[in-house]
């Protein structure tokens, strides 16, 4: 599989630009432009490849398995302009579509694009728990163009590969092929991180580990050039928050801060977070009946659970010795 992002239209991390393919002076280490590097990918797939443009923002090339019972899949997707490449195989599949109330024929594909579209459209989901719900051997690159966005993922056991680099005139390129990504890429390439998610609007980060940082490792191959980076979570340093818009949103957002949800006006969804002073992670569709049972635990330790499953019972205000009563209601029905 082959996916390329125009220069512009995708910020890749800087450590990815080795020096050397631009100082070499031999044409045929320099990267490659975009449109050479989809005619070599589909030259050697001259059988069953084929490709898909989106104007001058991205390219996608894709060639079926050879073997189609392979453990390894290799799928292709599109479904409302979002468009998506799986490899690998998910092992609690029916689970999720049912999760997700999609079709029992769904395959792996066609539930990252609904997972994807479900975050985007209809949060406050963590992405990264939807990652880490997907158990199997997994790896993805997921294109909306509509809105112009890339969303890249690989699972952390490493079962299948992706790789990344710069193209010759600063366009992204992702591959599990590791010699089209050297033949397109020169020395600025690197293997996309396991266990890590990408948003084109958000950068790199695990979701394995959520609130870490990462940073990036130099790379130097046998002949001392450096090669781009490997990233790497750093387990010193924290993020603090880190979110993907929705598309077509109200201008409004909900920031995870760690513990710390607050809203400052636009419609999001999180990649990670708890509400504060519960420890609870934030209701999600797979978490209501632990969210329900902790919620309750904590409105009754709190004298506001009668509140709550009381609420028809208003005591009248227009007697004099139920002023108090209904004042101390109301504070609690505020609390609550």
């Amino acid at each position: 599989m082959l996916a390329i992002f125009k220069n512009g239209s995708v910020d890749p991390p800087k450590e990815l630009n080795s020096p050397a393919s631009v100082q070499t002076s031999s044409s045929s280490l320099k990267p490659k432009l975009p449109n050479e590097i989809l005619n070599n990918f589909l030259y050697s797939h001259s059988n069953n490849g084929f490709s898909m443009g989106f104007a001058e923002k991205a390219l996608i090339g894709f060639s079926p398995p050879q073997n189609p019972f392979s453990i390894h899949n290799r799928m292709f997707c599109g479904v409302d302009d979002i468009y998506c490449i799986f490899l690998g195989g998910l092992s609690n599949l029916p689970a999720l579509l049912r999760q997700y109330g999609l079709s029992k024929g769904a395959n792996e594909a066609v539930f990252v694009v609904e997972a994807y579209r479900t975050l985007r459209d209809r949060g406050p989901y963590p992405a990264d728990q939807v990652l880490r719900d997907m158990e199997g051997i997994f790896g993805f690159v997921v294109y909306d163009a509509k809105a112009g966005s890339v969303f890249v993922s690989l699972s952390g056991d490493e079962g299948v590969k992706l790789y990344w680099g710069i193209g010759g005139d600063g366009c992204v390129v992702i591959s599990d092929n590791l010699e089209v990504i050297k033949g397109s890429c020169a020395k600025s390439f690197a293997p996309f991180p396991a266990g890590c998610m990408y948003h084109s609007d958000h950068g790199l980060m695990s979701f394995e580990q959520p609130l870490k940082k990462m940073k990036a490792m130099p790379r130097i191959d046998s002949e001392g050039i450096l090669c781009g980076s490997n990233f790497k979570v750093d387990t010193i340093s924290s993020l603090k928050n880190n979110n993907m818009t929705r598309v077509g949103s109200r201008d409004s957002n909900c920031v995870i801060d760690n513990s710390l949800i607050c809203f400052n006006g636009n419609d999001s969804f999180s990649f990670g977070g708890h509400v504060a002073g519960l420890g609870l992670e934030l209701l999600n569709q797979s978490n209501y009946r632990i969210w329900k049972t902790c919620m309750e635990s904590y409105l009754v330790g709190e004298n506001l659970w009668d509140i709550v499953v009381d609420d028809d019972n208003i005591t009248p205000e227009d007697v004099a010795e139920n002023v108090e009563a209904s004042k101390k209601r109301k504070t609690l029905n505020a609390k609550a």
